[in-house]
């Protein structure tokens, strides 16, 4: 729909541009038909259901690099580099003011990209560490409720043989109390 929607709106801006060099157009042409064209098919694609998707953060994130921006910084630099380059040749210090006062505050805009992109990563491995830190206690809380309800007994040893833990259910299967087990060191 979009992109009929384009092609509409380019076909007649196109046709209404040669009629208009020509001078034969008049207001409620036919052709003002395909403007007519262009806002329905907008107006459908806007009332989709995909749209609700379209604002929804994407998995893959853009990095910063030094080559992007200076591809940035050079495709907006060239303009006001070369009106300065035409004034100087003119002698036209106003134009070369200005050009200069432009690139400045460019300079400054970048600057300040810089610094809110590292303040982003900064912020994205902080979150990333705490999501991992809270899925790490929750998936520590799980195990300890599994383990302490556990129908099995689990007696993790030392390296010298002693008995770490005992599950709360060594009493059901072994018939010892939990501070029982702890106590003798089992000898091989």
């Amino acid at each position: 729909m979009m992109t009929g929607a384009i092609a509409a709106v380019l076909i007649t801006d196109s046709i209404y541009g040669w009629i208009e060099l020509h001078g034969s157009y008049t207001p409620g042409d036919p052709l003002d038909g395909g403007w007519t064209l262009y806002y329905v098919p907008l107006g459908a694609a806007a009332l989709h259901p995909s749209m609700k998707t379209v604002s929804d953060a994407t998995g893959t994130r853009v990095k910063v690099t030094r080559a992007r921006i200076l591809g940035i910084s050079v495709a907006a630099l060239i303009a006001p580099v070369v009106e300065m380059l035409k004034s100087s040749a003119q002698g036209n210090s106003d134009a070369i003011i200005i050009g200069g006062v432009t690139i400045l505050m460019f300079g400054l805009v970048v600057v300040r990209r810089i610094g809110l992109a590292k303040a982003e990563e900064t912020a994205a491995k902080r979150e990333s560490v705490l999501r991992e830190s809270v899925l790490r206690t929750a998936s520590e809380a799980r195990l300890g409720a599994l383990v302490q309800h556990l129908s099995d007994v689990i007696l993790p040893l030392a390296s010298d043989t002693a008995v770490e833990y005992a599950t709360p259910s060594v009493r059901q299967v072994l018939g010892y109390r939990r501070c029982g087990v702890h106590r003798p060191a089992i000898r091989g």
